[in-house]
């Protein structure tokens, strides 16, 4: 359901467009390595451990990706892009008390 400050905010866009696409990147495995413990939570998580459990984490997991094909690394998440235009409003006088 749409509040009144949305309202308000669609009303000051003259032009909408949305398309989605889906973000089809091949990781290596370097790179899917990488991603996994240098950011976002995975990386706040791997981070969590001691190095040596790390260590032993990252030699088990490549063995285990090592094994995977190539095309089980392709992120094929659909991304939502939007892009909006403001109207152009009139400044109002700004009447000033004593």
């Amino acid at each position: 359901m749409e509040t009144g400050r949305e309202r308000d905010r669609v009303r000051l866009v003259s032009e909408r467009y949305s398309w989605t696409h889906r973000f089809g990147h091949a990781y290596t495995l370097e790179e899917f390595m990488a991603v996994r413990t240098k950011l976002g939570w995975s990386r706040r998580r791997f981070e969590s451990v001691a190095p040596e459990v790390r260590e032993a984490f990252l030699r088990r997991a490549r063995l285990r990706l090592e094994k995977i094909s190539r095309c089980d690394f392709v992120d094929d998440a659909e991304i939502i892009f939007a892009t909006a235009v403001a109207r152009r409003i009139p400044r109002r006088q700004v009447t000033r008390h004593a």
